[in-house]
């Protein structure tokens, strides 16, 4: 081997040049790629010959039959140099490869004048199968609304049949395909397939379901040109599947892209070799395949994973989790720290607005710091509206993320309207608790923190659906350590204490608090008080409309096997018993009202 020509993207061709080791030792070049770029190459004197004709019709009907049948197709070709030809073209290529101002086009140009005027050798076919679990795969991220594009360096006939045993297309589909040369043709075209789609979608609102579109890469430049965007951008929102075929790198960078910045979606680009890097680095999440082609993918990705399959367990379930727990856990969050900071302002209507805070500020450090950390973060971590078995089977509840269900415009305001009522039941229950009696301030406060702790952690307790132990003992012992440290934190204040820098230390505050029959019954109303409301609201909605989610997991004991641990099953058990006891009288009544009708 003399010297080897690696495969581009500009090129699609890969080369290598050898010396016979015997014989007359020629120079010869052989020569590989798509039949695309192949061909154009081959020289007149061989096209024009009564046995290049013959190779070369014999070559495409192997390769359109190859591609039907779903095969990658090569082509081979070869051309003899004599030892002059070859010495011009090595003494160029070297002065090439030591150029340090324009190197890569000298090597390029260097590269194209070896591979002109080839003789065609013949075809090769590989079969390149799928992945166990790729078509179930497909499905089922199109079942849950997820837009599938698959692009492709591969022919259109092999593209498609593909397409069609990954279930990217289905035999029902009606196919577009925008295969047409020139901005006219592809504008002309696009004006026939838009009003495909507006007769269809005047037949059934769902008709785009039905469309795929098919996109030759030679006619990507026509679809991009300013006179046809839009209504390309037009057309591919309109198709469920799209096949972009015979794409180079920087062409599927430019369709990420334009789903990006024209479409507006949240793009995930998934690749195993190189050329699919500079999709993967712009897509918005990119997802790289560890195999034979090698780790470029791997290094430039978000995420990586050995099969393709496993993206339905990443998309559809923790995907999902993903989202619920981030949704929920920041609307606790902007909840919690909103009902401690209206509780501190009603204080300051008594006071005289002179910021003056009736809690002792060690609490206040502790407070989000120790209290109430763990129990909102364990949350956020493993907490479940459904199990894995549930949305790997109903992929239709991935729609909850998609569309943004879970945290909406108006959650924000729901959970600060909660949090202001719940901080008016804890200062008033507090306030009128200690109305008319000589209690000091640190005493007060004292009330006050120990009921916004309480409060706080059942009102977590509400959300919660998924109950394993480790989030019971953080709750269990987030509220003991409370009473713990209140009690060792009593022990350390004296009358002398200065650490605070408060003028009157609270000693005995909490031996005091504890010991009265008034702190525990305000303590016992201001839970009540406060988790009424949100336990009502949440019953109403979960009866009256019910989410997807739910649905499916009171269906799912039909048909869908459950897996829940013990101790959830106890608590929903428990919590559901008004729920259903509300249920039969309502159901009883409406049954009472028929018979009279009847």
């Amino acid at each position: 081997v003399l010297h080897t020509l690696p495969f581009d993207a500009d090129r699609k061709r890969m080369s290598v040049i050898i010396r016979e080791t015997s014989g007359k030792k020629r120079v010869i070049v052989l020569t590989k790629g798509a039949d695309a770029t192949v061909l154009p190459v081959l020289s007149t004197d061989f096209c024009s010959s009564d046995h290049g004709e013959d190779v070369i019709f014999n070559a495409q009907e192997h390769l359109s039959m190859y591609a039907k049948e779903g095969l990658r197709t090569l082509c081979l070709s070869m051309k003899v140099w004599s030892e002059e030809e070859y010495s011009e073209w090595k003494e160029k290529h070297e002065e090439a490869e030591l150029d340090m101002l324009d190197r890569e086009n000298l090597l390029a140009e260097s590269t194209i004048r070896a591979e002109k005027d080839l003789e065609l050798l013949g075809v090769t076919a590989i079969e390149d199968r799928l992945q166990d679990g790729v078509p179930e795969c497909i499905h089922s991220l199109r079942e849950a609304g997820i837009r599938v594009w698959v692009l492709t360096g591969d022919k259109v006939e092999t593209a498609v049949n593909i397409a069609y045993s990954s279930r990217l297309f289905s035999p029902s589909m009606d196919l577009l395909n925008i295969g047409a040369n020139g901005v006219r043709s592809v504008s002309d075209l696009l004006d026939e397939y838009l009003k495909r789609l507006a007769r269809a979608q005047e037949v059934s609102s769902d008709a785009g379901d039905s469309f795929g579109l098919v996109l030759n890469a030679a006619t990507m430049s026509y679809c991009l040109d300013p006179h046809n965007l839009e209504r390309f951008v037009r057309l591919l929102r309109g198709c469920r599947s799209v096949l972009c075929c015979r794409a180079t790198p920087l062409q599927k960078a430019q369709l990420v892209s334009l789903a990006k910045n024209q479409l507006k979606g949240k793009v995930l680009a998934i690749g195993d070799g190189a050329n699919d890097v500079s999709m993967i680095q712009g897509a918005d999440v990119g997802v790289g395949l560890s195999g034979q082609e090698g780790m470029q993918a791997v290094m430039s990705s978000d995420f990586a994973m050995a099969r393709f399959r496993f993206l339905s367990t990443l998309l559809l379930v923790h995907g999902h989790w993903n989202y619920y727990r981030l949704a929920q856990t920041i609307l606790y969050f902007f909840y919690k720290n909103a009902m401690l900071v209206f509780v501190i302002f009603w204080y300051q209507i008594f006071n005289g607005f002179s910021a003056q805070v009736p809690i002792d500020p060690v609490y206040l450090m502790v407070y989000n710091l120790l209290f109430t950390s763990v129990p909102p973060l364990l949350y956020g971590c493993l907490d479940q509206d459904a199990s894995s078995e549930l949305l790997i089977e109903c992929p239709k509840l991935y729609e909850q993320g998609r569309l943004g269900k879970r945290y909406r415009w108006y959650s924000f305001w729901i959970n600060i309207i909660d949090a202001i009522w719940q901080s008016l039941v804890v200062f008033f229950v507090c306030y009128l608790t200690y109305q008319n009696t000589d209690v000091d301030m640190w005493t007060f406060g004292h009330l006050l923190v120990t009921q916004l702790t309480i409060v706080n952690t059942f009102h977590l307790a509400l959300f919660v659906q998924y109950w394993t132990w480790p989030m019971f003992w953080s709750m269990f012992l987030s509220v003991l350590s409370f009473f713990i440290c209140a009690l060792l934190y009593n022990g350390f204040v004296t009358a002398n204490w200065t650490w605070t820098n408060v003028k009157d230390p609270p000693s005995m505050v909490s031996l005091k608090s504890f010991s009265s029959l008034e702190f525990w019954m305000a303590l016992v109303i201001s839970v009540v008080l406060c988790l009424t409301p949100r336990y009502v609201f949440i019953s109403v909605v979960n009866t009256v409309a019910p989410s997807t989610t739910l649905r499916t997991k009171l269906g799912a004991e039909d048909g869908i096997k459950k897996t829940e641990s013990r101790f959830t099953a106890c608590a929903v058990g428990c919590l559901s018993v008004p729920f259903k006891c509300a249920r039969m009288c309502c159901k009883e009544k409406t049954t009472v009202r028929v018979e009279e009708l009847r």
